[in-house]
């Protein structure tokens, strides 16, 4: 945008100050001490409103969003539905215009939100507790970094226990979070599976082992089918072990934290709960953890008391402490809220990401059942049958019509039929006779 424009072209020309208030102001530049005020006005881009609006609009019909706005995406953070009703939600005055030290008797209603959604999470993971707090996924995992570590010395290993394991295709953040923590972190490579094999694992884990911190599906899209045995393997060691949900989209409702033997996780709200991720924020990382954990979690936690008020509880002497100022990105957890209240228990399937096979497959099929046979394909990683692959672009793969020969509605027909119920348009392969 710095490119485009003309020297004195302006979006909005502020209106001159009143002579009443020139005079009581003075000049307030002059007020400035010389060592701080500029040497010359900084280089802006000189463009009308029309002109900024064009470029941005540009800008967001090259991201894979699926809103046509200005939206300057994040990639897997934007390749999902953003149901404009929770904006409208997230925007309504007596939340958003909240302050952050209002006293917790004068917005009750806010921190019920909050403390519902906190049991929704806990419901969709199997966590016991969870925090709001952590602006972001990497944020959530330096979080879960630290809770791993406070463990280790409150039970007097902490000195000792100086490794985290993750994996190369884990995200970046897997490895970054424990580092910034002070931990020592040890990188596992893909067998020929696209996985870590159990025995490279095996072999790095020891009496030093803090934890496992990586993400299943990993960001290659390959679900490990062995990350049972891997948090088995930790926990032999004594370690702690922590999933990274920031690719849960394709697995929500299939797989949770809990059973997969996990005693930490993190969901992207801005990911898998339906929040817009724009300009690089706002994101909202939540943190769940299971009881033995929970006394480390960030402070304050929000409760309620046996008259069912809400409250912040500050008296929390084993926690971590602040990870976000206040209570963290409450609009972002709003509407995440919002969402998962519009879908129900019942609505919370892999079809809620870009890649829900399943949900792409039933309606499919339904539609199928009106009007002819069709043929859904499963994603298999190239050369590794068996291992489910999660792709980026949405609808890849997801389903193909009938050959023309047979009775079918055809790649356009399927194609509209998936836009209507607000899944990406898979890419028809043409040329292909008899489709309509």
């Amino acid at each position: 945008i710095t490119e485009l424009g003309t020297p004195g072209e302006r979006g909005v020309i502020p209106p001159a100050a009143e002579p009443a208030i020139r005079e009581a102001a003075g000049d307030a530049v002059g007020s400035i001490p010389p060592r701080l005020r500029r040497s010359r006005p900084p280089e802006l881009p000189e463009l009308s409103q029309p002109q900024v609006l064009r470029h941005y609009l540009r800008l967001s019909q090259e991201t894979l969003g699926a809103a046509v706005n200005i939206d300057i995406g994040l990639g897997t953070c934007t390749m999902k539905y953003n149901p404009v009703v929770n904006d409208v939600v997230g925007n309504d005055p007596r939340i958003s215009r909240v302050h952050p030290n209002q006293p917790p008797e004068t917005i009750q209603g806010l921190l019920r939100i909050l403390h519902d959604l906190e049991a929704h999470l806990c419901e969709i993971s199997g966590m016991d507790a969870f925090s709001l707090q952590p602006a972001g996924g990497a944020a959530a995992i330096f979080t879960n970094a630290s809770i791993i570590r406070a463990h280790h010395e409150r039970n007097g290993e902490g000195g000792r226990r100086d490794e985290i394991i993750t994996t190369v295709f884990s995200h970046p953040a897997d490895a970054a979070g424990p580092a910034t923590a002070g931990y020592k972190v040890i990188t596992l490579y893909p067998g020929e599976n696209g996985y870590p094999d159990f025995e490279a694992l095996t072999a790095a884990v020891s009496d030093r082992t803090a934890g496992l911190i990586l993400t299943n599906p990993e960001d290659t899209g390959i679900f490990n089918p062995r990350v049972r045995d891997y948090t088995e393997a930790v926990h032999a060691a004594g370690g702690v072990c922590a999933i990274d949900q920031a690719n849960a989209n394709g697995t929500l409702a299939i797989t949770r934290a809990r059973e997969l033997g996990f005693d930490l996780c993190h969901f992207n709200l801005h990911k898998t709960f339906s929040t817009p991720h724009n300009s690089e924020g706002p994101a909202l990382g939540a943190v769940g953890v299971r009881e033995p954990f929970a006394r480390y979690l960030p402070a304050p936690a929000i409760t309620r008391s046996t008259g069912g008020d809400y409250r912040l509880d500050y008296d929390r002497p084993d926690s971590i402490g602040k990870i976000k100022g206040f209570l963290g990105n409450v609009g972002v957890a709003v509407r995440a809220y919002a969402w998962i209240m519009a879908l129900g228990a019942e609505g919370h399937d892999p079809g809620v990401g870009p890649d829900g096979h399943p949900h792409v497959a039933k309606e499919a099929l339904d539609l199928a059942d009106r009007v002819g046979p069709v043929v859904v394909q499963p994603v298999v990683a190239p050369g590794r049958p068996g291992d489910r692959r999660r792709r980026e672009v949405p609808g890849e793969g997801l389903a193909h019509a009938d050959r023309p020969q047979r009775r079918s509605f055809g790649v356009v027909r399927g194609g509209e039929r998936l836009v209507e119920v607000e899944v990406a348009q898979v890419e028809p392969e043409f040329p292909r006779p008899g489709d309509g």
